[in-house]
Parts: structure tokens; sequence; C-alpha cells
């Protein structure tokens, strides 16, 4: 929320099932964590500028990466943190760590889906289900168990290779990093031929639609080949946040200022509490 008031994001503090919200939240994830990234490499490599990274060697580079992810990004850290006596503990920190962790699972399962790794998909169903369950979201948490039980023990091989390979994922541009899920590609379609490229004018009719549909995924390509000029200029505002507010170093007592600014690690209740909800048992007798 902090980082949405900083770049002046408006109507991403209510989370909206119509209009551009998915969207506009997905870029702001996005923008965010590449944010909190850079100033984690700043922190683990003792550096202030981090040009300074190219005279590294990879094997160097690779050994400050995964310092990040185990002490940044992780959640033995961050139950390491919980462990901590009150007076140590670095609730700004711990939120810090807390939004790595879950905004990388966030960006590694979008990245396999958009290279269609239907692999990395299913390495994720495991968090997906913490996290459902630990936001009470019973539907989703019923339906991430169907999908394991079935996959691990009720679908024979050619079953399950079926469902990952064909039915997760669809591609119409025929390129490596083109892929998206099947019903989000159903949303793009009804809203190309409804709103975006409907046709319009005195002379509509069927047939003037089965002419203009075939040309609009061509004009989708052609209104999408754009770069936004305001990422660079969110990261580097965020990027200048952070690194004045060192909310990736420990400060032993640092609390959150008032009580909207604190979160709950709910992939790790999910995962505590998964079994001592009637969760489970809804599941199995559906």
């Amino acid at each position: 929320m902090h980082a949405f008031t900083v770049l002046e994001w408006k109507g991403l503090h209510t989370v909206q099932t119509w209009g551009p919200f998915h969207q506009q939240l997905h870029e702001a994830i996005y923008h965010v964590t590449e944010a909190h990234i850079h100033d984690c490499w700043r922190v683990i490599s003792w550096t202030e500028n981090l040009i300074d990274l190219r005279q590294k060697k990879l094997e160097d580079l690779y050994k400050l990466a995964t310092e990040i992810v185990n002490q940044l990004s992780s959640s033995s850290t961050v139950e390491w943190m919980d462990l901590q006596p009150e007076d140590e503990h670095d609730e700004i920190l711990w939120q810090a760590i807390l939004w790595n962790r879950d905004a990388l699972h966030y960006v590694h399962l979008n990245e396999g889906i958009r290279n269609g790794d239907v692999r990395i998909m299913e390495q994720t169903l495991p968090y997906l289900l913490f996290h459902f369950a630990g936001g009470k979201n019973l539907k989703y948490t019923i339906e991430i168990l169907e999908l394991l039980q079935c996959l691990h023990w009720e679908w024979p091989p050619d079953v399950k290779d079926f469902v990952k390979h064909r039915g997760w994922l669809m591609n119409l541009t025929g390129c490596p990093n083109g892929f998206f899920p099947i019903d989000r590609g159903q949303e793009h379609n009804i809203r190309d031929i409804k709103v975006t490229h409907q046709v319009q004018g005195p002379n509509v009719s069927w047939d003037l639609m089965k002419c203009i549909s075939p040309a609009i995924p061509t004009l989708v390509q052609v209104w999408s080949s754009h770069t936004d000029p305001a990422k660079k200029k969110d990261i580097e505002k965020l990027k200048g946040v952070y690194h004045t507010s060192e909310i990736h170093v420990q400060k032993d007592g640092w609390c959150a200022r008032v009580k909207a600014d604190h979160v709950e690690d709910i992939v790790s209740l999910g995962a505590a509490h998964l079994f001592s909800w009637k969760t489970m048992q809804q599941w199995w007798e559906h």
C-alpha cells in the first residue's frame, strides 16, 4: 500500500473484479518487486551503485543472488525473525522479506506461464494451496486440493500429460514467450470482439463481423507494441525510498506506525492451519 501511495497509483487499494484493475496490479507488483530486488543487491553486495556489480565474476554474482534469496526472500528467514525477542524484532524488514518471498513466487509463476512451462505451474500448486488456505479462500483451496489429488493419485499419465499440455495454456502467436492461461485468452477474445475492435456504424452485420474478426489478432499486436516509459521512473523513485528508509537492513524494535500497516504471513498460516480447519473435511466430503 505504501508503494502505491508513493507512486500515486489510484484504484489499487481496493480489490476490483472489473476494469483494468488486474493489469494495473500486475504491473505494480513487478515495479515494486524490481525496486525491492535492486535494493537487496545493494545491501548484500555492500555497494551504492549496482553498476559496480559488472566487475564481479559470474560465480560471485551467483553467490550474492543466493544470499538474497536465503537472507532476504525466504520463509526460513521469516520464521527465524518470528523467534527473536520482541525488542529485537524488526517488523519493517520482516514485511520486506515477506514481500520479496511472495512477489518472487508470483513473478516465477507468471514467467513460467508466459514461457509455457507447465512444470513450474505444477510445482507452484502447493504454495498456492497454502496461500489460499491462509487467506481463507475456501473455494480456491478446494480446487487446488482436487487438482493435486488428480495429478498425484487419480489421473493416469496420459490424462495428466493432456491436461497440463493442452488444458492449461494457449499461444496465439507461436512465440516462445507468448503463452497465457486459456481462460484469460477467452476473456481477451471477448473484449477484443465486443469492445476494443467492435463492429460499429450503419453497416453493422454478422457478415461484417465475420470479415473483421480474422484481422483482430494483428490489430491487437499493433496496438500493444509499446513500452511503458513510466516504469523506469517508478522503479527509481521506489529505490530511493527503500534506500533512504533502509528497509532491508536490520533495525531492532522497528515497528509499523499504524495498525493498517501490519500484515500477516498468510502462506505460513495456511501451511500451519490447513489440517486444523474443516477445509480438508469439506474437500473430502465434496
